[in-house]
């Protein structure tokens, strides 16, 4: 009787012995990263993170990956949208625009995103592997969200499309221009004229009167004295 006794008492001290040390294994796998993230249709955005985690003996020589997944992604099937990992491809939609920043090694694992698209927006999860040691921190997620262009929200308000906007800066601005050809062939036109009167007017008054015959202007020869 005494001895299942003692196997039961030991069981019940037991059982706080093992949460407390799940919980301090737990603690070990810490991740830090903003919960929710913003970022404008087209443009891009750092995400900045640093993570902790249980080094083992065995795994203190394997290369340390680092993935980020999409939230509720199988890590055994479904693709990482962002990876050092060159033998893992990454999701289609994510393909060159998610990348897993430098510092792995140091705790890193901050990543950026370019030219965020519609499909960008939802929640995602990094998981770590070295070696034996591998571990997901679904506990930690961060949520991104994409909103619409500031520019296309100012057309929408005024009823324009920025094709429509474009089109009808471009048409204003070939008007200008021909307006100024416009001016510009007047003024010349203009101008043009009055150098014409000028020179015509100059042309008259320059002018030289005809004097009559040659014979009118030779001088009188003078008489001699007593001849008649």
């Amino acid at each position: 009787m005494s001895y299942f006794f003692e196997i039961s008492m030991l069981g019940l001290v037991s059982i706080p012995l093992y949460w407390a040390g799940l919980l301090c294994r737990t603690n070990e796998y810490v991740l830090n990263v903003p919960h929710a993230v913003l970022v404008e249709k087209g443009q891009s955005v750092y995400i900045p993170c640093n993570f902790t985690y249980r080094s083992l003996l065995k795994s203190r020589r394997a290369k340390l990956y680092g993935y980020w997944y999409a939230e509720s992604s199988n890590v055994a099937c479904d693709l990482p949208v962002a990876t050092n990992d060159d033998s893992k491809p990454t999701a289609r939609f994510a393909h060159k625009r998610f990348h897993l920043l430098e510092g792995l090694d140091q705790g890193s694992c901050s990543f950026s995103i370019s030219d965020a698209q519609d499909a960008d927006q939802g929640t995602y999860f990094f998981r770590m592997e070295k070696g034996r040691t591998k571990f997901s921190y679904l506990n930690f997620q961060t949520t991104v969200t994409v909103t619409e262009a500031q520019k296309d929200i100012l057309f929408e308000v005024f009823g324009f499309s920025s094709t429509a906007l474009s089109f009808l800066i471009g048409l204003t601005l070939i008007k200008v221009i021909l307006c100024s050809l416009f001016f510009f062939a007047a003024f010349m036109c203009s101008r043009w004229k009055k150098t014409q009167m000028a020179a015509s007017e100059y042309r008259q008054i320059t002018r030289v009167k005809p004097m009559g015959s040659t014979e009118a202007l030779l001088p009188k020869p003078c008489k001699a004295p007593g001849s008649s």
